[in-house]
């Protein structure tokens, strides 16, 4: 089996697995992870994150990437292109995004790239 089949029977699985959490446990675990997320020294002393932005059963993000911006960290997000390549942009706010080809929230086309991040947020 090649690896691409591996990761991807991997990623369902996953899928799967988080399908299965209560909204109630989900909400706790997003609260936990943001909160051990953010009092970590690495997280304080970022000036820029790189941060997925969730979505379905993933780790929730919103929370996380509102309270960088609140920290007046460079916040860069993926921008998905034809399901093959990735960019990261930076966010501005939130009312910038649409949603994608894959479902996701992304960034407009022209939004600035950003190549260089302290803290680099992805899911799995």
């Amino acid at each position: 089996m090649s690896l691409e089949m591996q990761k991807n029977e991997l990623r369902a699985r996953l899928k799967r697995l988080r399908s299965r959490i209560t909204p109630s446990l989900r909400h706790q675990n997003n609260l936990a992870i943001a909160t051990r997320l953010l009092a970590m020294s690495e997280i304080k002393q970022a000036s820029s994150v790189f941060c997925f932005v969730s979505f379905g059963t993933e780790v929730e993000t919103h929370t996380l990437i509102d309270e960088f911006s609140r920290q007046n960290k460079d916040i860069a997000i993926p921008r998905i292109i034809e399901s093959e390549y990735m960019l990261s942009v930076k966010f501005d706010c939130w009312e910038d995004l649409t949603v994608g080809q894959l479902g996701i929230l992304t960034p407009p086309a022209k939004a600035a790239v950003i190549d260089k991040f302290d803290i680099t947020l992805t899911p799995g």
